[in-house]
């Protein structure tokens, strides 16, 4: 999906994911989590936030769980139909995912 500029604040970040906002800093501080510093706000690109979530091993039913919310918070924040499109389709893929997951569990139990 082609997109603008579109950013997430760190403030952002903590409303769609209960995080505090020191530790969305120490993550750009450290160098694992890419931000672009426009005037004083750091700003995240969407998919380097899921990028990151990805590297720390995140499974994929979570992982369509994270973009759903992203692009529903985008789809709000902008109103572009494009951001409400992608979270129908991750939600499509949670709950694919979620599926086989909970099958996956119920045969090695």
């Amino acid at each position: 999906m082609e997109k603008d500029n579109d950013f997430l604040t760190i403030t952002e970040i903590s409303k769609i994911f209960p995080l505090p906002r020191q530790t969305i800093f120490n993550w750009i501080d450290t160098g694992l989590l890419k931000s672009y510093r426009l005037g004083t706000i750091n700003r995240i690109k969407p998919e380097d936030l899921l990028i990151y979530f990805k590297k720390l091993g995140n499974p994929p039913d979570a992982m369509a769980e994270f973009a759903r919310d992203i692009y529903n918070y985008m789809y709000e924040k902008y109103g572009k139909k494009e951001y409400l499109e992608e979270a129908k389709k991750y939600q499509a893929l949670y709950k694919k995912y979620s599926a086989e997951r909970t099958e996956f569990i119920g045969k090695e139990l």
